[in-house]
């Protein structure tokens, strides 16, 4: 089964209520009743109303329970989304790729590309 493709945007929308301790079934909750007001106050950039208008285009119940893929990623947007995805941002770690978990090998991979140490002059 194929994942859906939704823009890096949505993706750090759906991961901020998730990092916020957002259930997944609350998240479907409040997009089935379309009532995304208690969000306003996690994050004030966002216009979670999008999260909303996706959901009647696309099966978003499948993005939240089988997850998804980003359409466009770039580097940074990746290192951004992996912080907020696995709480990299609260620790006081070095980069990534070296905490990430162990058996995800393709997760491992991409980030080790991006994080190459720079060769010391």
């Amino acid at each position: 089964m194929e994942t859906i493709r939704i823009s890096l945007p949505t993706a750090f929308m759906i991961e901020t209520l998730r990092a916020n301790g957002i259930t997944d079934e609350q998240i479907l909750n409040q997009i089935k009743k379309k009532d995304i007001s208690p969000w306003r106050k996690i994050e004030t950039t966002f216009d979670f109303q999008e999260l909303i208008n996706l959901s009647t285009v696309i099966d978003f119940q499948s993005i939240i329970k089988n997850g998804y893929s980003v359409k466009f990623m770039t580097i940074n947007g990746l290192k951004n989304l992996l912080r907020l995805k696995f709480d990299y941002c609260h620790l006081n770690l070095p980069p990534l790729p070296y905490y990430l978990p162990p058996n995800d090998k393709k997760l491992t991979t991409v980030c080790q590309t991006i994080y190459q140490p720079k060769p010391s002059i």
